[in-house]
């Protein structure tokens, strides 16, 4: 059933493929006629598109379409499935999972601004799980009353800069703290080193000094 309906939507996706290009954002209605063809796929699945081109009779333009289940790692295996499905579509992208985007970004979460370069994390080990990763995040201002809008932002951030797979698969925990007035002496590391860490943390795990 599933295969069956990956080849379903592909096919109208190339038929639509004009109507696909037009669409602006989110609030575009074909977006919303493109999510309910995707979700008969499955229900989990969402897509995100780079910024249109300057006209839909460009033949020289390109744009990102991401397919993602916004880290449900159970699913990764379908969305490599489905993207290896698609067929030849001239002018478009195919991504699965969000990209790596690194940190140099601000961005606003529900009136609260966040700036990766003045965020600081600290790894965290387990000793019954030494192969796992967490992090303990310090944010400057940080306060209790802003802790679940700080958590949903973070878990944003550290997506868009690690990509949505490596995000999922590499961090099993997080915690959020304040920052200290010296956090490096304190053992944090710049958030935007997060990518560079992880790296160095997995060759140090497979060749233990």
């Amino acid at each position: 059933m599933e295969t069956h309906a990956i080849s379903s939507f592909w096919t109208w996706f190339a038929a639509k493929d004009v109507n696909l290009r037009s669409i602006r954002d989110a609030d575009d209605p074909f977006w919303s006629t493109a999510l309910s063809q995707l979700r008969q796929i499955h229900p989990a699945l969402r897509f995100e598109l780079s910024g249109p081109i300057h006209s839909i009779d460009e033949t020289d333009g390109t744009r990102d379409w991401i397919l993602t289940v916004e880290g449900n790692t159970s699913l990764f295996a379908l969305v490599d499935e489905v993207i290896a499905a698609a067929p030849e579509l001239p002018g478009w992208n195919l991504v699965a999972l969000k990209p790596a985007m690194g940190f140099d970004f601000v961005t606003t979460y529900e009136g609260i601004r966040f700036d990766p370069k003045l965020i600081w994390f600290m790894p965290l080990k387990f000793e019954n799980s030494p192969s796992d990763l967490g992090l303990r995040i310090a944010v400057p201002g940080f306060t209790e009353d802003a802790r679940r809008i700080t958590q949903s932002a973070l878990m944003i951030m550290i997506e868009t800069g690690l990509g949505e797979r490596a995000a999922a698969l590499d961090i099993q925990h997080f915690q959020i703290g304040t920052l200290p007035s010296e956090p490096e002496t304190a053992g944090y590391i710049e958030l935007p080193e997060l990518a560079p860490y992880i790296a160095w943390r997995k060759r140090q795990l497979q060749n233990p000094s």
